[in-house]
């Protein structure tokens, strides 16, 4: 969980891939680092919140990482209480 307007950086370890892709929701992404291993989202905003995922493609296939959920609030978020 972040707050708007904060960055957010995905990234993946990724080998033998001619080709990849990150999504949101299953869908591709439009944005310069979606086919790069490492993903920048900056000001996000709550419509940027869901699941998002990696597909990397070579000849023998594809593969789609497991899912990363980013939630994006407007409100601050709440630091954790302080006991001294």
């Amino acid at each position: 969980t972040v707050q708007a307007g904060a960055s957010v950086t995905l990234t993946a370890a990724v080998a033998r891939a001619t080709s990849l892709r990150w999504n949101r929701d299953s869908l591709p992404l439009n944005t310069p680092t979606a086919t790069e291993p490492e993903l920048v989202l900056n000001n996000v905003r709550p419509a940027d919140s869901g699941r998002y995922t990696l597909s990397a493609s070579n000849a023998g296939g594809t593969v789609v990482s497991d899912p990363v959920e980013l939630r994006v609030i407007n409100d601050p978020v709440q630091p954790a209480p302080l006991i001294t």
